[in-house]
């Protein structure tokens, strides 16, 4: 159904083999790191003992995943108190499996898939991530119609999804190191400002469906570097891999 190869100035992509349609399963990835415990009860310790527990060959992957650039991305973490001298030490593993992993559905482990990783982010994708298959794996399902040969996208930040342009590349940037250019970001003035306005209005009319108020915008403007590189101002907040 997919590939992986090269991608224009983002290193690897998936791109889909045949043509596929809105609800084809692109992949179904199942966990090679899984830990049994909620998200800001992780520890180093923790994560280290199921890196461990890898093959060489998964434990190579692993340590070429990025760290991202959220919580615990500094060689000293706030929280941890935890100090790291060598380029790959047990820290490293921590920011990386913290970088990677995704939330089972009832918040009661983080787990890594090692392939769903490949797949690049888009702020307009043409395909969506869910667990719902099983607690420990990942299925991607295309969102629209894909054409043989094009790119797959999912969309790393859900949170931000319906946020205008210019506060996603601040939250892309400062949590994923990420200057995004993906058709969405790197449209026209005038469209830019048509997407910001749609996705405003989607907003409103999604919480009013759902029975509470929109999210507050400024939530995410105060979850910058500084604070997000103390665990424990994560507490509560859904945990998305890049």
């Amino acid at each position: 159904v997919y590939s992986v190869r090269a991608s224009a100035g983002k290193g690897d992509g998936v791109f889909a083999r045949r043509a596929l349609m809105p609800d084809a399963t692109v992949m179904t990835d199942s966990a090679v790191v899984i830990v049994h415990k909620r998200s800001v009860m992780v520890s180093e310790q923790d994560s280290n003992a199921v890196f461990d527990r890898l093959s060489q060959r998964d434990q190579k992957t692993f340590m070429k995943l990025h760290e991202s650039a959220r919580a615990c991305n500094s060689k000293v973490c706030p929280t941890c108190r935890v100090v790291s001298e060598s380029k790959n030490d047990h820290h490293q593993v921590h920011r990386i499996f913290k970088a990677n992993a995704f939330a089972s559905t009832d918040g009661q482990a983080l787990f890594v898939c090692l392939d769903v990783l490949k797949i690049n982010h888009s702020c307009r994708p043409n395909a969506e991530s869910a667990n719902d298959t099983s607690p420990h794996s990942m299925c991607i399902r295309a969102t629209r119609p894909i054409g043989k040969g094009k790119e797959i996208f999912i969309n790393y930040s859900p949170l931000i999804a319906m946020s205008t342009r210019a506060r996603r590349q601040k939250w892309l940037k400062v949590y994923y190191g990420l200057d995004c250019c993906c058709v969405a970001c790197g449209a026209s003035s005038t469209n830019v400002a048509l997407g910001d306005a749609r996705r405003q209005i989607i907003s409103v009319l999604s919480s009013n469906i759902e029975g509470h108020q929109p999210s507050d915008p400024s939530l995410f403007d105060r979850l910058m570097l500084q604070t997000a590189e103390d665990c424990s101002t994560l507490k509560g907040i859904p945990i998305l891999p890049l």
